[in-house]
């Protein structure tokens, strides 16, 4: 990159059933836009496909997984036939990421984004409960007889909205629906200019996010914008929002370091009220290196922090790296 770029990531992910097996199915995006002279390329999708008109890369990947969370089914676009059959009947449980992050020496550069969608997956997996909650809670307004004390024991406190004594788990523990908000029918202004290059409609309750991630790099000064929408489709060709947050980050170059200085959150569309808190732990990651952003956000989990603003810092920590190793930066 030069000494005044940008650069900008764009990511898909949809989670739903297959109709015919009644497994999770993920399907994902993604886009990367390099810019050569300061002018972020245009991109156009065709329908179905995720076809684009960049000088960046774009890839597809669509995954069917198990109960148990295995991979069944696995294809990528571009076809990648050697990692598709590495990763077949592998679980996205505790230590996919890890493992991923070894095959990445063999099969993709670290933080690519066939590296970011595979990273995805245990995403994808989490957050397509809420398909679950908003289905047999809301609409049918009456508590699913399957979540066990179990599932509820993990849960509890694993970030601010999940904390002990809080709406979501006081609900569950009373045998009363979930109290998931809806949010504002429209994303961040932040979106506004990318907003039709993912834009097929959603099947019924199926769930997708949407990602995006940008980069501007100046001599002594790097800032991150990024966000992420959730939406969920309960009526044929209309989806409401149920979460999104927009982050901010600013880094200096302080003795050939890109040190955090500042931060800042906007969290327009949140499902439960404890959820509010969390938008104060991105503040502990000022006077971090830039390059760390991704281990220290393992820092911000529990009831400190947020799963899905974690989520994002991942992701930034992904982008950055990624822009490191392929394009020396920073």
């Amino acid at each position: 990159m030069s000494n005044s770029s940008k650069f900008k990531r764009l990511t898909l992910l949809k989670i739903g059933k297959d109709p015919s097996l009644n497994n999770l199915k993920i399907i994902s995006y993604g886009v990367d836009f390099h810019d050569s002279d300061n002018r972020i390329q245009s991109a156009a999708t065709t329908k179905s496909t995720c076809a684009v008109n960049t000088v960046g890369d774009n890839v597809c990947l669509t995954a069917l997984l198990s109960e148990d969370r295995a991979i069944q089914e696995i294809q990528f676009e571009p076809k990648h036939a050697e990692l598709e059959k590495t990763l077949l009947s592998d679980s996205i449980a505790s230590g996919f990421r890890k493992y991923l992050s070894e095959l990445s020496s063999n099969y993709y550069p670290y933080g690519s984004l066939s590296h970011q969608l595979l990273d995805d997956l245990p995403t994808g997996a989490t957050i397509a409960s809420y398909v679950h909650f908003r289905q047999f809670t809301h609409e049918l307004n009456f508590v699913p007889d399957d979540i066990s004390n179990n599932i509820l024991s993990r849960l509890t406190d694993t970030c601010s909205g999940w904390r002990k004594n809080g709406e979501a788990v006081t609900a569950l523990c009373h045998n009363k629906p979930i109290p998931v908000k809806l949010g504002n029918k429209t994303k961040a202004n932040y979106f506004d200019e990318d907003i039709n290059l993912f834009n097929e409609p959603l099947e019924l309750y199926w769930m997708k996010r949407q990602r995006k991630i940008q980069v501007i790099q100046e001599p002594d000064l790097i800032r991150i914008k990024a966000a992420f929408h959730d939406s969920i489709s309960e009526k044929l060709n209309q989806e409401t929002t149920l979460q999104g947050y927009q982050i901010k980050i600013v880094a200096e170059l302080v003795k050939n370091s890109w040190i955090i200085k500042d931060t800042a959150v906007l969290n327009y569309a949140l499902p439960f009220d404890e959820c509010q808190d969390a938008r104060y732990s991105i503040k502990n990651l000022i006077e971090s290196p830039l390059l760390e952003i991704a281990q220290r956000a393992l820092s911000l989990k529990g009831t400190i922090g947020c799963l899905h603003l974690n989520d994002l810092l991942r992701a930034v920590g992904f982008t950055v790296k990624y822009l490191q190793n392929v394009f020396q930066s920073f």
